[in-house]
């Protein structure tokens, strides 16, 4: 049955190629998640499916609970899932008022989970994002020094390459 994984692979190539929908290829993938937990590669596909169409739930526990390995085919893309998926949980408990649940969330994604077997790069892409968001968050909670304590991260962040939505959000600080 390893090899039939394989076939879900393939096809799931197909379905990105005829640009099918995420929600049409994320049910192939369900559909047999059994079968395709066994080769990280399309466990990784599922995951990075789950964020878009809204199951960051889902998506955390994926990623929370598998060792990954880059020569699996994780590596920053798969930390983007995890930043993506506990952003995206983070904006929905803020927009709910549901502020410590937010920032809990905010939290976790500033983090590089040993499981993911990504470490923190020099030029955290992301950080600039992260801080900004929740001094958002702090400055909703109207807590102004927690807010500015964030924003002044945000802000005072070295971007050293690239970076644009780094820059961005900086810009917003």
């Amino acid at each position: 049955t390893g090899r039939d994984a394989g076939y879900y692979l393939e096809l799931d190539d197909l379905y990105e190629r005829a640009n099918a929908s995420p929600e049409k290829r994320l049910k192939l993938l369900e559909d047999n998640h059994e079968l395709n937990a066994q080769r990280k590669p399309l466990l990784i596909r599922e995951i990075a499916l789950l964020v878009p169409v809204g199951k960051y739930d889902r998506a955390i526990d994926l990623l929370t609970n598998n060792q990954f390995y880059t020569s699996e085919g994780g590596g920053r893309e798969l930390h983007d899932a995890y930043v993506d998926a506990h952003l995206l949980r983070a904006l929905a408990y803020a927009g709910a008022e549901q502020y410590e649940k937010a920032l809990k969330h905010l939290q976790q994604a500033s983090e590089y989970p040993d499981n993911l077997a990504v470490e923190r790069p020099e030029n955290d892409r992301r950080g600039t994002q992260v801080a900004y968001l929740t001094a958002t968050v702090y400055a909703a909670m109207g807590q102004a020094e927690q807010a500015k304590k964030f924003y002044t991260q945000a802000a005072s962040q070295e971007i050293r390459f690239g970076g644009s939505e780094s820059r961005f959000y900086q810009a917003m600080a």
